[in-house]
């Protein structure tokens, strides 16, 4: 026999040492195939053909594809609340959308829950378990093409509504009725003050909770008289014409 026998503990070590090469070389390679995977957009990633991959590699794509997605939606969810925290505009009903004889306005309930706990929207026509009538004030365009009257009014008659609900909390919404035009008699476009529209209900929702609510100033400006032909809320039977509440 040529050379010396090997002992089993040199062979032993140079085993290891193959095993030691072996793995070093595959974790090379892992981390090799994980940063060109962190290096293609997002197309190249999705549309990889997984059949020609081994299974880590196709473990490592999905690991990576996970990833991305988590990413995405935690961005989207940061940047949803960071809109929320932005001033919003006024809530217009577009031209697009068939004139009403009235409103809700879920869009600004983000504005009345940053001031008041325990309540929800409620998207309901029923009659509430507390309900308050008043005025909100903006602007309308006729919905009839070709008319183009324009007109302003701090008499858009409102109801503000209550709902019990379990577990402590109240729903609540505001039924905005729409007006017409005085030309034509078609319904108007509505645009609607969001400030208006936060301060009533803010106040009234807190005042129905027994929190303490300070007097507001009650606007002095000045408007076409109100015509109660012209109001849905008048024809529906309900608005006050002129009687501004806070």
């Amino acid at each position: 026999m040529d050379g010396p026998p090997y002992s089993s503990s040199a062979f032993s070590q140079n085993k290891s040492e193959d095993i030691t090469s072996t793995s070093t070389t595959e974790s090379d390679e892992i981390e090799s195939f994980q940063k060109e995977l962190q290096n293609m957009d997002k197309y190249t990633l999705n549309h990889l053909e997984i059949a020609i991959y081994t299974r880590t590699q196709r473990r490592l794509i999905h690991e990576e594809r996970c990833q991305r997605s988590v990413a995405r939606k935690a961005a989207k969810l940061v940047n949803n609340q960071a809109q929320v925290l932005e001033p919003k505009p006024d809530a217009i009903r577009t031209l697009k959308d068939p004139p009403k004889h009235w409103y809700h306005f879920p869009e600004y309930h983000d504005l009345i829950d940053s001031k008041v706990t325990g309540v929800l929207f409620e998207d309901t026509d029923n009659n509430g378990t507390l309900e308050w009538q008043t005025n909100l004030a903006g602007t309308f365009k006729c919905s009839k093409g070709g008319c183009n009257h324009e007109w302003e009014s701090w008499i858009i008659f409102t109801i503000i509504r209550q709902y019990e609900l379990a577990n402590g909390n109240i729903g609540y919404n505001a039924k905005v009725f729409n007006q017409r035009c005085i030309k034509c008699k078609s319904l108007g476009i509505m645009t609607l003050d969001r400030d208006t529209y936060a301060e009533r209900v803010i106040r009234r929702l807190k005042v129905w909770k027994g929190e303490k609510v300070e007097a507001i100033e009650v606007s002095s400006k000045r408007t076409l008289p109100h015509i109660e032909r012209l109001c849905e809320g008048c024809k529906a039977g309900r608005c006050r014409a002129g009687d501004w509440k806070s």
